[in-house]
Order: structure tokens, then C-alpha cells, then sequence
């Protein structure tokens, strides 16, 4: 082996290892063995090991199975894989593509996990290897159980491993293509509703919208069809413009990219740069969150009935089983409702001092209630001890 080539074999094996989980599952014999976990120290060891961790993609891996297929990739013109690891035996291989990392929890995004499996899917295909091979355990190219060729050790990305084949319809974003050969009432909905989505930005009512496209419609019938010769009546012109009409003028925002929804903030016209819209969208969102959920606390607090020492009888527990909120929102927020609590007990004192005479009777009745509350059951007015209580009449002993 030539020392380009051994230099090229140790950076691909030493990514190889770099890129492996901790704790990989392996094997010496599937069949017989099955699979364990160890780490990997040990598992370097093995015939099979997995390669990609749970929650990241650093390696496409192909099964093939067919003889001589080491260099089938040569064959379909297909870029050269970093690692074969071929079956002395049968010649069959597997394939190993380092692509730059793709995250495939439920927490990343969708849209490379997507690509990723559009081009897993199509090299599959192309190459004719094992549907039912899920990739996650390979045979291990450090183990002399195979013979390993290391033909390349370029860093794919999904962009030119795409270029070599012919991706799934479904994941290439769809085009406004009116579809021509279904009929005319078909050929009228699609041409109208591509111009009604730019057209809508231009009206401030329905009625002047449903006008605007009933118009552009009667031109469009008048133009004819390539679908069929002839001309549609009026009635069905009428009744496509009108299911055209609702839905755009009740769902749709805007025609395209020059026409979005600018939000209740309206930065469009700022000179922030896009990075600060959006913070101070957040920063707004949050405000509203906070303001919410403050007043929904306040209705808790102003629900609890005062106490026998003139307190209301509330705490963090009580307030967060009123408002149905958790305890720790409640915690964070509670300065702020002490706050709020202690200007209404101030407030009540101003009305009850600028009320007079009929303010202060209904303070007192409040007071008498509130000890006929406390009294033991069965109790009587007469056996409760109001001593200390500054609204007794000492001379009559009543309220």
C-alpha cells in the first residue's frame, strides 16, 4: 500500500472512530450472538458495530447484496464512498458515505431529516441494495473479518451527494402549474386563484375583492380553454370565483414574499436589522404573556376572603390552586401580587374612610361575620371572647 493511500485509511478510520457513540451496539456474530452494548474501546473490537448515534447521522450506510460489488459505485457513476467493507466470502459490501451531521431527534428540525431520507432513499434505489436494512449496525472496517477499501475521504454534503440521483417528487417544493388537461372549470380554478393571491393585498373589502376576480374570471372564460374548446357559463364562473374568493380573503395573508403579515408591531418600515425585529417581537409576545397571566393572579387573590386579623388568608399554594396556574409561575410572580395586595388594602381604607358612616357599618358586619365564623359550632354570640378586639363595646359588650 502506497503512502497516500495508508494516509488516506488512517484520517478516514481515525473520523470513523471520532464519530462513533460512547457506548456503541456491537457484535461478533449477529446470527448467533445477537447484539450488546459496550463501550467502545471494546466494540472497536468487533465484527459489527453501530456507527451513527441515537440522535445524529454522521454516516449513509448501504447494504448491498451482490457479489462483486465493491466497486458498483463506479459502474452507476455515483461519487465514491469513504469506507467498503467487503464479505471475503460473497463479495457483498457495505457502503459508507461521512456526511457532515444531521440531527435526527424529535427536537431538530424536519427538513434536513427529510432531505437526508429523500437521498438515502434514492441511493437505495440506484445502487439496488437492502430496503430493509435499517443502518444501525455495520461491519466494522477495523476488524479483519473484511477487506476494506478506502477510496475516498471527502466530507459529503446532502447537496452533492443529491446531485448523483434523481430525488422523490414529493420532496421537491412544488410549482404553480395550472393543470390544462382536467377540464375547463379546472384550468379556471388554478389561473385564477395564482392571480387572486397577488390581487388581494390591493382591496380593503370582500366585496370589492369578489368583484375584482369575478372580473378577471369572465376574462379568463372569454379567452378560451386548452383543454377543450368552448366556453364556461356564468353560473360556474360565479360559483368558482366565490369558493376562490372566501378562502383567500379568510386565510391568506399575503401574495407571496413581497406581501407579509407585518404583526401587530409593524417594524417593517424600521431600520432594525431582521435580527432585532424578531427580539423585539419576542420582547412583545413576552410582555403580553406577562401582563396575562399577572391579571389572571390578581383574580385569584382578590378571591381569597380576609382573615380574622384583618390578612388575607392566601399563600403561594392557595393562589396557584385558584388561578390554575403551577406554583413555581406563582413564585416568580409573587412580589409583584404582594405589591398589588397591599395598594388594595391601602385603597379599601381610603373608601372606607370617604365612605363614612355606612362604609365603616359594612367594615364592622364584615368583622362580626368573621368571628361568628370562627366561633366553634353551636356556640353561641354571647360565649365569644372579644377582649382585645378594638370594635367592642366594652359598656354594652355588643357590636
Amino acid at each position: 500500500m502506497s503512502e497516500f493511500v495508508q494516509q488516506i485509511k488512517e484520517r478516514v478510520l481515525h473520523t470513523f472512530v471520532e464519530t462513533l457513540p460512547a457506548k456503541p451496539y456491537c457484535s461478533f456474530d449477529i446470527q448467533k450472538e445477537g447484539v450488546k452494548i459496550w463501550p467502545k474501546t471494546g466494540a472497536l473490537k468487533a465484527n459489527y458495530i453501530q456507527a451513527n448515534a441515537p440522535t445524529s447521522v454522521h454516516w449513509l450506510i448501504f447494504d448491498i447484496d451482490k457479489p462483486n460489488s465493491a466497486f458498483l459505485y463506479e459502474t452507476l457513476n455515483l461519487p465514491a464512498p469513504n469506507i467498503i467493507s467487503i464479505n471475503k466470502v460473497n463479495g457483498h459490501a457495505h457502503y459508507f458515505y461521512n456526511i457532515h451531521e444531521v440531527y435526527t431527534s424529535k427536537n431538530a428540525h424536519s427538513a434536513p431529516q427529510e432531505y437526508l431520507k429523500a437521498i438515502e432513499q434514492a441511493y437505495v434505489k440506484k445502487l439496488g441494495a437492502d430496503k430493509g436494512y435499517t443502518g444501525l449496525i455495520a461491519k466494522n472496517p477495523l476488524s479483519e473479518e473484511w477487506l476494506s477499501l478506502y477510496p475516498s475521504e471527502h466530507k459529503y454534503t446532502l447537496g452533492e451527494l443529491a446531485e448523483y440521483v434523481e430525488l422523490k417528487r414529493s420532496f421537491i417544493a412544488p410549482t404553480r402549474k395550472v393543470r390544462e388537461d382536467e377540464g375547463r372549470n379546472i384550468e379556471l380554478f388554478d389561473q385564477l386563484r395564482f392571480w387572486a393571491y397577488a390581487e388581494k393585498k390591493n382591496h380593503t373589502s370582500y366585496d370589492s375583492f369578489y368583484s375584482a376576480c369575478l372580473g378577471k374570471a369572465k376574462e379568463l372564460n372569454a379567452e378560451g380553454y386548452n383543454s377543450a374548446s368552448g366556453y364556461l357559463p356564468v353560473s360556474e364562473i360565479k360559483a368558482t370565483v366565490k369558493s376562490i374568493t372566501k378562502w383567500i380573503w379568510k386565510h391568506y395573508q399575503g401574495a407571496g414574499h413581497t406581501h407579509k403579515n407585518k404583526g401587530v408591531m409593524d417594524l417593517s418600515e424600521t431600520q432594525l436589522t431582521p435580527t432585532e425585529k424578531m427580539q423585539a417581537g419576542a420582547l412583545y409576545s413576552a410582555e403580553i404573556k406577562r401582563t396575562k397571566t399577572l391579571k389572571k393572579l390578581q383574580r385569584a387573590a382578590r378571591s381569597a376572603k380576609l382573615g380574622i386579623n384583618l390578612k388575607l388568608n392566601l399563600n403561594q399554594i392557595d393562589i396557584a390552586n385558584r388561578s390554575g396556574m403551577s406554583h413555581s409561575t406563582v413564585k416568580r410572580y409573587w412580589q409583584l401580587l404582594l405589591n398589588y395586595i397591599f395598594k388594595g388594602f391601602i385603597r379599601g381604607l381610603s373608601d372606607i374612610s370617604a365612605g363614612g358612616t355606612a362604609a365603616l357599618g359594612l367594615f364592622i358586619g364584615e368583622i362580626v361575620r368573621l368571628l361568628l365564623d370562627r366561633r366553634p359550632q353551636n356556640m353561641s354570640l354571647e360565649k365569644v371572647d372579644f377582649s382585645g378586639f378594638g370594635c367592642v363595646d366594652h359598656e354594652t359588650e355588643r357590636v
